[in-house]
């Protein structure tokens, strides 16, 4: 039995197409990793919404809140991190100014991926004041996670000196530390979602030069069907619907061997829970997490 992968590093970025359940992973693994011991901090870079619904608590704001037993919640923004980062400078009362005045928006229009880069060197800087044994990051949608972790090189070529190089450079070597980071991408055992997972898993590869963790795959049914065929499901009018789950059954089996063959990564699966409300499903999760690990 393999350890959790949250335990391989201290930085772990969560990824996938939207709607394959991305946020849940990242919460999921933060929990387990605080019931493992390990002290935890999640941090949000897009709609929190997702992570407060999961724990059931207050809208997540960039003030970090304790949410579970070893595990804390955060949001960052581009402007709560240019900030925090002129503050750093001592530059306090220029960033208050520049935030309030919309600088910005001006700045990245100017410096295409300065906004990626200022959310990535904040992470940077928790990771090097080591107050969490692990940061867990709920990233961006699939489509803009590898300009996100691409923002760094884009920075270097664009950048020839100064802060916002070192910046770059700072980040740059945090990625692509393989003891240090991994990028777990989250699919759903269907055509779209896995190819999207693989052409994204190659790029990150080939163009960001990071860590690929497991390949989590999401909502993966229950065999009902051979419960069905083998008799246990015996009520009628329910021979249509059996057939039907067989299919997609069948269909999610395809999707997994493609990901086996086209990508050499651990697989992790999750169970569908389709019904589980936002504020049972980490619990329901975790614990079906847990029966699986057990040995037969």
């Amino acid at each position: 039995m393999h350890p959790p992968f949250f335990r391989d590093g201290r930085l772990l970025i969560v990824a996938g197409k939207g709607g394959v359940g991305k946020t849940t992973v990242a919460a999921v693994t933060a929990t387990a990793a605080g019931q493992a011991g390990l002290r935890t901090l999640l941090v949000s870079v897009d709609d929190s919404s997702g992570v407060a619904a999961l724990f059931a608590t207050d809208p997540i704001t960039e003030v970090p809140r304790k949410v579970r037993p070893n595990v804390t919640v955060r949001r960052i923004t581009p402007d709560q991190a240019l900030l925090e980062w002129l503050q750093d400078k001592r530059l306090g009362r220029l960033a208050d100014r520049m935030v309030k005045n919309g600088m910005l928006d001006i700045i990245a229009t100017a410096v295409p991926g300065i906004r990626d880069i200022l959310v990535l060197g904040r992470i940077k800087a928790l990771v090097n004041e080591g107050d969490y044994d692990l940061i867990v990051v709920d990233g961006p949608a699939s489509g803009h996670a590898i300009t996100f972790l691409e923002s760094a090189h884009g920075l270097l070529d664009a950048v020839s000196a100064g802060a916002i190089r070192q910046q770059a450079a700072d980040v740059a070597a945090m990625l692509s530390d393989p003891s240090l980071t991994q990028v777990v991408l989250v699919t759903l055992p269907e055509w779209t979602p896995v190819s999207e997972t693989i052409e994204t898993a190659f790029a990150l590869e080939d163009r960001v030069g990071v860590r690929l963790g497991p390949i989590v795959v999401n909502q993966l049914l229950d065999p009902l069907a051979a419960a069905a065929a083998a008799g246990t499901v015996k009520p009628a009018g329910l021979a249509e619907l059996v057939d039907n789950r067989a299919r997609r059954e069948a269909a999610q089996r395809l999707e997994l061997a493609r990901l086996r063959i086209e990508l050499p990564l651990q697989l992790v699966t999750y169970p569908s829970l389709l019904l589980t409300k936002p504020a049972q499903l980490l619990d329901e999760l975790l614990a079906e997490l847990e029966r699986e690990r057990q040995p037969a």
